[in-house]
């Protein structure tokens, strides 16, 4: 046991030194709204027309949950071996917003993304296709960053925020998968076991930890919504989260660690007996770490520059269309 948690402790007290290094940040999703006219909205049911050996498109007429939930009326849908590519049609505000796009360039792919932005220009006009990008907003933005070979059970933070906290636990295995921050404000910070929810593997690590921050720039208010052309301006380091070495784990009772995988750890220290308190109280001042400031601006440099590119080939993707394209 101690030696898994030196491990864990010498994974994540590098990763707060150098987190492009000791893990992979990335963008996991991104949605953003066109406000194309009622015509050229209509012109991308011709998408379904599209049948080749990559990609086919298929229309879904939302049922009455989905549309509260979504907010459009219809989905085009164009489904990759590890991701789908949603473009949702007629919102409820039919004078805006009219078309939705929302895709994970981790799972679709950049080259296919370009692909389907392509055909969206095709269908809808390349002039009306620019004009109305370069208007569009950006309703979400999921930032991650996984850690490979730290075992989530090891992963104990704060968050400095007031905001609810809620625990995962696995309904079949009764295990404990996660926790999260700020479900109610609508742009969570979500922390999870990534290889548990694979299935016991991801990415080929047994163990593997992902720190992920779901960005709504409407749940903020009026003065947080960003044009698509402002991607790449955005600022974000997972700020207001407080690592604790996993070394605090040891010799921790059982009791005291279950009542963090609970609550938290904010709140356990104050729900704990006195002397169990004064235990917890020390080892949260000894074992707190302090990320570098290296640990901010690389994180920062690093999504902005997904986000341009993410950016880059949406606003023109018939210029990135013969090339190769990595995955994000």
């Amino acid at each position: 046991m101690k030696h898994d948690l030196e491990q864990s402790s010498y994974i994540l007290t590098n990763l707060l030194d150098n987190p492009c290094l000791y893990g992979s940040p990335s963008i996991d999703m991104l949605s953003f709204t066109i406000p194309f006219s009622e015509n050229a909205t209509k012109s991308l049911y011709r998408l379904q027309q599209i049948r080749t050996a990559d990609r086919q498109y298929k229309l879904k007429q939302l049922t009455n949950d989905e549309v509260g939930s979504h907010k459009y009326r219809k989905c085009i849908t164009a489904t990759f071996s590890n991701g789908a590519f949603s473009i949702y049609l007629f919102g409820l505000n039919e004078r805006q917003n009219r078309v939705r796009v929302q895709f994970n360039p981790n799972t679709v792919g950049l080259a296919n993304a370009i692909a389907v932005f392509n055909d969206i220009r095709q269908m809808v006009g390349k002039s009306d296709y620019d004009m109305c990008i370069s208007n569009s907003k950006v309703t979400r933005v999921d930032y991650t960053l996984d850690i490979p070979n730290l075992a989530f059970e090891h992963l104990i933070v704060d968050y400095a925020y007031r905001t609810t906290f809620e625990s995962f636990i696995d309904d079949v295995s009764c295990l404990y998968s996660g926790f999260q921050y700020g479900a109610g404000n609508g742009c969570p910070v979500k922390f999870y076991d990534k290889a548990f929810e694979q299935g016991g593997m991801f990415n080929g690590y047994s163990q593997y930890t992902r720190l992920e921050k779901l960005h709504k720039p409407n749940a903020r208010g009026r003065k947080s919504m960003f044009r698509l052309s402002e991607l790449h301006t955005q600022k974000y380091a997972f700020q207001g989260v407080t690592f604790y070495d996993p070394l605090i784990l040891d010799g921790m009772p059982k009791s005291v660690f279950e009542l963090i995988r609970r609550e938290g750890i904010g709140k356990a220290v104050y729900l704990l007996t006195d002397n169990n308190r004064r235990i917890l109280e020390r080892k949260m001042c000894k074992y707190k770490l302090q990320a570098s400031t290296d640990f901010k601006k690389q994180l920062i440099k690093r999504y902005q520059e997904k986000l341009y590119e993410l950016q880059n080939l949406i606003a023109t993707p018939h210029r990135f269309a013969d090339e190769k394209v990595e995955c994000a």
